[in-house]
């Protein structure tokens, strides 16, 4: 698993930002037909981004399901989408095990639950119960 994120940018749709991300962040591009699905949605109130006239975060995570590939980023490291200017500076594949051992050493994950979650979620998709199905492209 690997999480990607950032905004959505004006007239953008989410799963237009989803496949933005995905390329910039980890050069994947996603094949027409594949299919999205949403895991979960998580509203997060911040206060101190009302200064900006924000009340906070909304994280829409999606399950997409592709074949193995080494991630690498896919714009130029001078791109505004580059990992690194959006304070990413580590990419990796976790296993659930793997989650829940770091998450018992100290790691910090997005949602702090995300091995749980993750979890609960893989169960869901492997019992055919994963809640909403979006298929990108035509």
């Amino acid at each position: 698993m690997d999480r990607t994120g950032g905004g959505i940018m004006d007239g953008e749709s989410a799963i237009g930002a989803l496949t933005r991300e995905l390329h910039e962040e980890l050069g994947l591009i996603l094949p027409r037909g594949v299919k999205f699905a949403t895991a979960w949605v998580q509203h997060l109130p911040l206060d101190e981004l009302r200064i900006q006239g924000f009340s906070g975060v909304i994280n829409e995570v999606f399950l997409v399901r592709v074949p193995h590939f080494d991630p690498t980023p896919g714009v130029i490291a001078t791109a505004e989408g580059y990992p690194t200017r959006e304070g990413i500076f580590d990419t990796r594949w976790w296993s659930t095990p793997e989650m829940y051992q770091a998450a018992s050493e100290g790691t910090k994950f997005g949602p702090r639950d995300l091995p749980t979650r993750l979890s609960a979620l893989l169960i869901s998709v492997a019992n055919e119960t994963c809640s909403s199905e979006v298929i990108f492209g035509p």
